[in-house]
């Protein structure tokens, strides 16, 4: 928990507006396209997954300087 409230805290603005923008998007089109709630719960997954891997290596890299 404390990596992913460091990720967090390290995103800049347009990030954080844009991850936001992808989830409500998916949400708005599971809502119109009717999607079940598991492949829904998979696409947020990904996006976790994405984000905590573009995220640690940045932090990583960061950490060697």
């Amino acid at each position: 928990m404390q990596t992913l409230k460091m990720i967090v805290d390290d995103l800049h603005d347009c990030e954080a507006k844009s991850l936001l923008f992808q989830i409500l998007l998916k949400i708005e089109s599971c809502k119109e396209a009717g999607i079940d709630e598991e492949t829904f719960t998979r696409d947020l997954e990904g996006l976790y997954d994405h984000l905590l891997y573009y995220k640690a290596g940045e932090i990583s890299a960061y950490a060697k300087k």
